[in-house]
């Protein structure tokens, strides 16, 4: 067996001749990778298959409004940061993980505040159901956004077997957790009162327990800036990317919610199947990107990708079919919603190009690149949605995304 995995790995040394890329690196972080999104996707499919086969769509709706709704507002706990915190690690400084911590805690105080008001909101417009489940969020909803950090500690050492030992852990008991209260109970509180409690339990042990693996206390003093300005960079998308629930809810009610939930939702983890983008960052912002010589290597290994992403996405589009008649038999209108969002899966080494802006730190072409896609999302979803319903959403999603790579493929040979 020893001598089988020499031999792999004097395979892999002998393949990067050819690939100019390190292919060891690529096997063992890439494998980590993709065995914890393999971990998270399952979850999240057990998550989904309770709520399509044993909720009422009211309740699977309002879930995923509220959970939407959180999910937008936690753009006040400086997202970027997790991203700039890779990037810091990776060059040795780990003291900036306590200082990623803090900060995005403290900004987060806003959105507590934030979720107090709509909870009064919906009390005093007689919505009992939406202004408990807004209450009930407000004593985790620090920690939720904050305590996760740990994963860009891991991912900047290259640790990515530790990450995956901690989510798989979170995974499993936010999948028990989760299934067993739907089969339970259909009270929406209830759902959202376990979900928090377990993610954050999870999530703030393993924080703490990557505090003691801190192996020094440099800060890179660029961190909390940089991070500041990929939040913004970000907000507008933070916002579109699950705003598109929150709009259908509005416009349309639970039962349209739920059925571009489970068309969107599968595409989500089927991207996060192949992480170009975490694999790449590290790597870049080590190595650089300062040469036309780098550039062009780079763009080779660029088109390289989608003799990958191409055939996943075709693959995916045949057997859909097939999947949702076993998982979702109750929502087969998804299926052709998802087919067509299978051509995100094949664009994926697009997200190779814009990482190397964020390890260039080239701020203004990443404004222009990450505000554009969100700014086009938004206004195609309120010009389209309310006319065609989930069709509007699914090309407001394809234009803007699409939209988003040409730019950053722009920039990229500009830089």
């Amino acid at each position: 067996m020893k001598k089988l995995q020499e031999d792999f790995f004097k395979f892999l040394h002998w393949s990067e001749k050819y690939t100019k890329t390190d292919m060891v690196y690529l096997f063992k972080g890439g494998s980590w990778l993709i065995l914890a999104e393999v971990v998270s996707g399952l979850v999240s499919l057990a998550i989904l298959v309770a709520f399509a086969n044993w909720a009422s769509k009211e309740t699977f709706g309002a879930y995923q409004f509220v959970f939407s709704a959180v999910t937008v507002l936690g753009v006040v706990s400086l997202p970027g940061i997790d991203q700039a915190l890779i990037r810091a690690v990776a060059k040795g400084n780990e003291g900036s993980l306590r200082v990623a911590f803090w900060t995005k805690l403290s900004w987060s105080t806003i959105g507590t505040i934030v979720l107090l008001v709509a909870s009064f909101w919906y009390f005093i417009n007689n919505n009992l159901t939406l202004a408990l489940a807004f209450l009930v969020v407000v004593p985790f909803f620090q920690l939720r956004f904050s305590a996760t950090i740990f994963q860009g500690f891991w991912e900047g050492k290259k640790y990515f077997n530790i990450s995956l030992i901690y989510r798989t852990v979170t995974g499993i008991g936010l999948a028990v957790a989760m299934v067993v209260a739907i089969l339970l109970t259909d009270k929406l509180w209830v759902l959202l009162l376990v979900f928090f409690t377990t993610s954050v339990f999870f999530n703030t042990l393993f924080y703490l327990l990557s505090l003691k693996r801190v192996q020094n206390d440099q800060v890179d003093d660029e961190m909390v800036g940089f991070g500041k300005h990929l939040t913004a960079m970000n907000l507008l998308e933070k916002i579109s990317y699950d705003i598109d629930s929150v709009v259908l809810w509005g416009l349309f009610g639970p039962a349209q919610v739920v059925i571009y939930t489970l068309a969107t939702k599968p595409i989500e983890k089927s991207k996060a199947f192949i992480p170009i983008e975490r694999l790449a960052l590290p790597i870049l912002s080590q190595k650089g990107v300062d040469t036309e010589h780098k550039k062009k290597d780079i763009f080779k290994k660029f088109l390289m990708l989608f003799l990958l992403t191409i055939p996943a996405a075709i693959f995916l589009i045949m057997l859909a079919p097939f999947l949702y008649g076993i998982i979702f038999p109750k929502y087969l209108e998804s299926v052709v919603y998802f087919r067509v969002l299978c051509v995100l899966i094949a664009t994926l080494p697009f997200s190779v190009l814009i990482s190397s802006l964020v390890a260039e730190m080239k701020t203004k072409y990443l404004y222009a690149t990450r505000l554009a896609e969100p700014i086009i999302k938004i206004l195609l979803l309120l010009t389209l949605a309310p006319i065609f319903g989930i069709w509007g959403v699914v090309v407001a999603i394809l234009v803007s995304e699409l939209l988003r790579d040409a730019i950053g493929t722009y920039f990229f040979w500009k830089m």
